[in-house]
C-alpha cells in the first residue's frame, strides 16, 4: 500500500473513481446529476493542474484504492471583495465584505475510498497524509463537507477529530410543492 501524489497517468482511473464516489453520494442524496456525457477525464485533469492543492492517492494491489483532494483556501475577508479597480469603476468607497477574521485554511474535497478496498486503511492512511501535509505548510483549520445522510462518513471524520462547526440547510422545489 502506496500513499502518493497524483500524477497525469492515474487520470483514467482517477476519474472512474471520482465518478464511483458520485454514484455513492447520488444514491444517499440526489443532489448530484448522473450524466453519461460528463467528462470525468477532463475534470480529474484540471484539478491536477491547480496550484493551491493536489490529489493523494493510495496504490493497492496494482490499483488505485482511493482519493483524498486537498487544498489551500486563503480567505482575506476585507481583500476578497474585488480590486480597487473595480470598486472605483462601480463607485464603493468602503469595503462591502462581512467582518471575518482573514484565514489561510485547509480544505479536503473529496475523499473516496473503493468499497471493495474499505477497512483496510485505506481511508485512515490517506487523511492521515493529508493532515501532516496541511500542517508542514502551518494551516490551523481544515474544513470539509459530507452528506447529512452518509452515517458511515460522519462517524469516519469524528474519528479524527472533525466536528460540525457550520450546518447548511436546503429546500427543494419541483412542480408538486411549489409554494406562492
Amino acid at each position: 500500500m502506496e500513499i502518493r501524489k497524483a500524477t497525469k497517468k492515474d487520470i483514467p482511473q482517477l476519474s472512474e473513481l471520482f465518478q464511483q464516489e458520485i454514484e455513492y453520494h447520488w444514491k444517499l442524496a440526489q443532489y448530484y446529476e448522473l450524466r453519461a456525457d460528463f467528462d470525468w477525464l477532463n475534470y480529474v485533469e484540471e484539478k491536477l493542474k491547480r496550484s493551491n492543492g493536489f490529489i493523494l492517492v493510495c496504490e493497492y494491489c496494482g490499483n488505485l484504492g482511493g482519493f483524498i483532494d486537498i487544498k489551500i483556501h486563503n480567505y482575506a475577508a476585507n481583500n476578497r471583495c474585488r480590486s480597487i479597480l473595480h470598486r472605483i469603476r462601480h463607485g464603493f468607497k468602503k469595503r462591502t465584505t462581512l467582518p471575518i477574521k482573514p484565514l489561510r485554511r485547509g480544505v479536503i474535497e473529496e475523499c473516496f475510498v473503493v468499497p471493495s478496498f474499505r477497512r483496510r486503511g485505506i481511508g485512515s492512511r490517506l487523511v492521515k497524509s493529508a493532515l501532516k501535509w496541511f500542517q508542514s505548510k502551518k494551516i490551523q483549520r481544515i474544513e470539509l463537507s459530507l452528506i447529512v445522510h452518509n452515517k458511515g462518513g460522519t462517524l469516519f471524520w469524528k474519528r479524527f477529530g472533525f466536528e460540525a462547526f457550520r450546518i447548511s440547510l436546503a429546500k427543494e422545489f419541483n412542480n408538486k410543492n411549489r409554494e406562492k
